[in-house]
């Protein structure tokens, strides 16, 4: 059973654009990330790799460079950047050269960002160019086959324009690819094809028959009919094919010598060496193509003696980190970096490296201020349950020096951005150095109290802390509580993080914020003014608001359906 592989025949498609269509695709149906994924799948050498640089990339996760010092801005990041939608992205990149996410933004007057999330690479195709040579939207279709039936939905790239979702692209630079950036290791793919024919080809030859294939006589004359001829191919190949039947005996019954059936062997062709230097140049071209000069780093064991030692295991580390690893992180960081800075997350960011022990680094040569720093990320994931104590702690008195609480009520969360936009609070573009929250301005403040202020001997220790301090929150307090494990165990499913927000102290919970409006003592505004009225539900629905918010913020947990248990929707 001979293989005829035509390695010409593997290639990237050409990228063209069809100017019937506004998007433009990386092969039929854009195919080619398919392509990626098949070689993926079917070469044990180039998932072992592909599998390890991901790992190597993504570290520990993300973090922020100076996060001891900025434990706010680390706590939003791992708010809006959860850790599995990171790895998502960074497995992508690794696989197909290029990575892309949606950013979807809050509610509200200020541009904020809520959450950075991943798409699957291959169902998103790139807008064409505009007239600057710049592509300001994707099309997403999780069929293109079918894009002529079900048109794709359309998002424009991020930052440019004012929608409440927009895509990102983490593309490196490389001359001649203008939409689409290729695999790294994309050369080597017509060796991960290789590798995986060969293995076909010996499974096949297995299933079917012996080492070579058999020609077995039967000289007792012709059979009957064709349906019996048939017949007894069917039983030989039922006894004797296959690897199940190896070592079998065959026992046969014959009237003579003449009659008996003979067995004759097709000449098999004797250079096997040849399918042994094609699965060993294989897996040479697989290495070459993803730059490994240390195969053991990757658990790839070669016996060529290089990188099996100590030594030469650090050396090989040192060239993975400097000339793979770290130009792949800094590509993603880049891009995550502009991302994150619509929420005043100034800080660089990094990856927390795998190994962060601190005799393994130094034998490696990194430098002692980058064991250091990446000691303290570390452990900066072990102290956020500290971090989250005194979030609760820091809360503000509700008795506010200088400023007088003239309104205490229910949260109405269908109403709130009109109460703030009503008392021109949070207004965009208006600058506020001095402001605490969004919800500041120079006559009001917006503070939220948990309520009510009792908690029973059998309460939950996050609702007993919550009540105990007696404190008030802004807004984006409360908001980072849910990035925080304040309350943990009481998320989805056990997590430690939830929407403290919505979900307050979880299900069966029987508290809820209380809205407080506090104004600038001196302004001369009582609750019987007509500037206190206008921030009356009535009045603020009066004027036309249709601002609708989830519904389950607006109530106790215990009043939710299921009591606030989550339940699949």
């Amino acid at each position: 059973m001979p293989i005829v592989l035509n390695l010409s025949n593997y290639i990237k498609p050409k990228i063209v654009e069809d100017r019937h269509k506004d998007w433009v695709l990386n092969g039929r149906n854009n195919s080619f990330f398919q392509y990626v994924i098949e070689r993926y799948n079917g070469s044990p050498t180039n998932a072992a790799l592909v599998d390890a640089y991901i790992d190597r990339i993504y570290g520990q996760g993300i973090s922020l460079v100076n996060a001891k010092n900025n434990a706010t801005e680390y706590a939003q990041l791992l708010s809006i950047l959860p850790r599995k939608e990171l790895r998502k992205i960074v497995s992508d990149f690794k696989l197909f050269g290029s990575a892309v996410g949606q950013v979807r933004y809050a509610k509200g007057s200020k541009r904020r960002i809520a959450k950075i999330e991943h798409i699957e690479r291959m169902a998103v195709a790139p807008k064409k160019m505009n007239d600057d040579g710049d592509i300001d939207g994707f099309y997403v279709s999780y069929n293109w086959k079918n894009s002529h039936l079900i048109d794709p939905d359309y998002y424009s790239a991020f930052g440019t324009s004012n929608d409440e979702v927009e895509i990102f692209e983490i593309k490196p630079y490389k001359a001649g690819k203008t939409y689409f950036s290729d695999p790294s290791y994309l050369p080597s793919l017509q060796y991960a094809k290789l590798e995986e024919e060969i293995a076909n080809f010996s499974v096949s030859h297995i299933q079917n028959g012996l080492s070579a294939g058999y020609i077995i006589n039967f000289n007792n004359g012709q059979p009957a009919s064709e349906e019996q001829a048939e017949e007894i191919e069917r039983q030989v190949n039922g006894k004797l094919a296959g690897s199940q039947n190896a070592g079998k005996i065959i026992i046969s019954f014959n009237d003579s010598k003449d009659t008996a059936p003979t067995v004759e062997a097709i000449p098999t062709n004797s250079n096997h060496e040849q399918w042994q230097f094609w699965a060993d140049e294989a897996r040479r071209q697989i290495l070459v193509g993803h730059r490994v000069t240390t195969p053991m780093l990757f658990g790839v064991k070669d016996n060529t003696g290089l990188g099996n030692n100590a030594n030469e295991m650090a050396e090989g580390n040192k060239f993975l980190e400097k000339y793979s690893i770290g130009p792949a992180q800094r590509e993603i960081i880049d891009v995550l970096e502009s991302i994150v800075q619509v929420n005043e997350i100034a800080s660089p960011l990094m990856f927390i490296p795998l190994d962060d022990e601190e005799d393994v680094k130094e034998d490696l040569g990194v430098d002692k201020k980058e064991i250091a720093q990446s000691k303290e990320n570390v452990q900066m994931s072990k102290q956020m349950m500290l971090c989250a104590d005194e979030l609760i702690l820091a809360g503000e008195d509700i008795e506010q020096d200088g400023w007088e609480c003239i309104i205490t009520e229910e949260v109405d969360y269908e109403t709130e951005e009109t109460k703030d936009a009503l008392l021109q609070l949070a207004t965009t573009g208006t600058a506020r150095p001095n402001a605490n929250s969004e919800q500041d301005s120079n006559q009001f403040k917006i503070r939220y109290q948990y309520a009510p202020l009792n908690a029973s001997a059998d309460s939950r220790e996050f609702c007993k802390k919550m009540v105990s301090v007696e404190k008030v929150y802004r807004k984006e307090d409360i908001i980072m509580m849910g990035a925080l494990p304040v309350n943990d165990g009481f998320g989805i499913a056990g997590a430690s993080t939830y929407s403290i927000w919505l979900y307050k102290g979880g299900a069966q919970c029987h508290h809820k914020w209380l809205r407080k409006t506090y104004v600038k003592k001196g302004t001369n505004v009582d609750v019987n003014s007509p500037l206190a009225q206008i921030i009356s539900t009535a009045e603020v629905r009066r004027r036309g608001d249709r601002t609708r918010n989830e519904r389950e913020v607006s109530m106790k947990p215990i009043d939710m359906p299921n009591k606030g248990f989550y339940t699949p929707r």
